[in-house]
């Protein structure tokens, strides 16, 4: 299947070390699927930031924490489930702009 662009979420990373609000991405009922985020902060004052991807592999909970800006792969489904991403920074609070793709 050919990889799908295009659909854009807009996400908080607050400063310091909490994290901020969940962001569904995707939903999933069925087989399985291979599913790409990018996210790049859209701030002015640029500054590092992680996020956390919470997805399901079948009955069993999946979290991964990585650094930003950058993009991230991973493999979801046998579920009727949704996975989810959320974001903080180290420094000053940053917007990230969040793109979805499936391939």
């Amino acid at each position: 299947m050919a990889a799908t662009h295009g659909r854009y979420l807009q996400a908080w990373a607050p400063p310091g070390f909490m994290w901020g609000p969940w962001l569904d991405t995707y939903g999933q009922g069925g087989g399985t699927s291979t599913y790409k985020i990018v996210f790049e902060s859209v701030s002015q004052g640029k500054s590092p930031f992680e996020a956390e991807i919470e997805y399901y592999q079948g009955s069993e909970l999946k979290r991964e924490v990585v650094n930003g800006p950058g993009s991230h792969t991973f493999r979801m489904g046998m579920c009727a489930c949704v996975a989810r991403i959320r974001f903080r920074s180290f420094t000053m609070g940053q917007d990230i702009r969040v793109t979805l793709a499936t391939n």
